[in-house]
């Protein structure tokens, strides 16, 4: 699927360099190309590439995009007639979506996908894949011992995140049979008292004068409880993309990476009664947790993971799972750290060409248990390292090679090339091997392996 932007100046979904080029003759793609919705009508409309939807039609097809999520290839007429694509460039298009068609067996009636009865659809074997996929997407960014929580401590559950089944499915989803909010995983779980209240609103900070401000129900609950966990963050109404008509802040797009002005308050009146925090972000992006890093005894990052979210997020809290997750996305501190929206250069983004000190990380996050890395070993175009778990819990590492490029304005300061998920018993060693295609200037994990 092609996206939204142009690079270099060449629209994502009709660029010569990136489709015809790079993915069709030096990938060797033998797949279709279908663009992201209204992106083929974004060439004219926004990128002013093109005069009209027929020309970003032509445009498109031409350069390997066949299929367009929209209604700019209603256009194709057009733009045959005005001799800006051809009828054989077309029947290459209709061939090459046909020839996926074929591959996937829509015409074949003993194609294995006819014959998977539905019942297998929520089977108990996907429903324990799914818990197992939200635990192990769990980034666990700080933790002072408080974690895994002692199952008979009182808690207090707070948050507008806590019991909101939004949260657990993100923007593209089906809809399940049931589902496992943050809050009922917690309460399925302890083995004691645990007290609720959502605090606040997700991001509305004002309150009518005939409601109840919600903050003084979490007030009571936490005065009465040992510990808070606080579930809190974005939601997908208040993050998407491009056009999402049901976001009324900013159309998909967030102003700052702050957590809304209503949590902050929430939070500093929790903070200031002094019991142990345990904070769980919720977002599908960064979100900056500078204050909750300093002052929060723990810190979790839970993106949106899916119907068994709360029973997820109960396992690793309550210690029957050790969190293995690494974060796919650096966490910044502040907004100003980052360039301007309306600036397409890679300049100072993400975790291959930022330059200043993230909060969290890319590939940051930490575990129950201790991993030991051993020798460091490079073989030609082979690396491989020593694990060893020398802690008290089984669980998994994330072994991760990076390549870094000092000095050079046309690379990144780092990227990621290699990484391997193991998993480790208690006291159990493991050789780790990566196949890279440059052994120069690597490092696992901070170790640096040569020069």
């Amino acid at each position: 699927m092609g996206a939204y932007n142009c690079i270099n100046g060449e629209p994502a979904c009709a660029s010569e360099t990136y489709l015809k080029k790079r993915l069709y003759g030096d990938f060797g793609f033998d797949g279709y190309v279908v663009s992201d919705c209204g992106a083929i009508c974004d060439i004219n409309s926004h990128h002013k590439i093109t005069q009209n939807e027929a020309e970003s039609a032509a445009l498109a097809i031409n350069n390997g995009c066949q299929l367009n999520c929209g209604d700019a290839y209603k256009w194709i007429k057009t733009a045959v007639a005005s001799e800006l694509l051809t009828e054989e460039t077309i029947t290459e298009a209709v061939e090459r979506l046909f020839e996926a068609r074929f591959r996937l067996g829509m015409f074949d009636e003993e194609c294995v996908y006819n014959h998977i009865p539905y019942n297998v659809v929520e089977s108990e074997k996907h429903t324990l894949l799914n818990r197992k996929m939200a635990q192990e997407s769990i980034v666990l960014l700080k933790n002072d011992g408080i974690l895994p929580l002692n199952s008979n401590m009182t808690i207090a559950v707070i948050g507008p995140n806590a019991d909101d089944k939004q949260v657990l499915l993100g923007n593209y989803h089906g809809t399940p049979s049931s589902y496992t909010t943050f809050l009922q995983g917690i309460q399925e779980t302890a083995q004691t008292q645990v007290y609720h209240a959502k605090g606040c609103h997700i991001i509305k900070d004002e309150i009518s004068a005939w409601e109840e401000h919600p903050m003084r129900e979490a007030i009571l609950a936490v005065k009465r409880s040992d510990v808070v966990v606080m579930i809190m963050g974005l939601n997908p109404s208040i993050e998407g993309e491009e056009g999402d008509a049901y976001n009324g802040i900013s159309s998909g797009d967030k102003r700052d990476i702050e957590l809304p002005l209503s949590q902050q308050k929430l939070y500093d009146e929790v903070l200031n009664i002094g019991k142990p925090i345990v904070f769980i972000n919720v977002s599908g992006s960064c979100v900056s947790l500078v204050k909750q890093d300093k002052t929060s005894n723990a810190v979790v990052q839970c993106f949106y993971p899916g119907a068994e979210g709360g029973s997820a997020l109960a396992d690793i809290l309550f210690g029957s799972v050790s969190p293995s997750g690494r974060l796919p996305v650096t966490f910044y501190r502040t907004t100003d750290d980052l360039p301007d929206f309306n600036e397409y250069s890679m300049e100072n983004r993400t975790y291959r060409f930022f330059k200043g000190s993230s909060l969290y990380e890319f590939g940051f996050g930490l575990s129950y248990t201790q991993i030991e890395y051993g020798p460091l070993i490079v073989d030609e175009n082979k690396v491989m390292v020593k694990v060893k778990n020398i802690g008290k819990m089984a669980g998994q590492e994330a072994v991760q090679v990076y390549q870094y490029y000092p000095d050079q304005l046309d690379k990144p300061v780092r990227q990621l090339v290699a990484f391997k998920k193991v998993h480790l018993d208690i006291g159990e060693e493991k050789t780790v091997s990566f196949e890279v295609e440059d052994n120069k200037n690597l490092f696992i994990r901070g170790y640096k392996l040569c020069n």
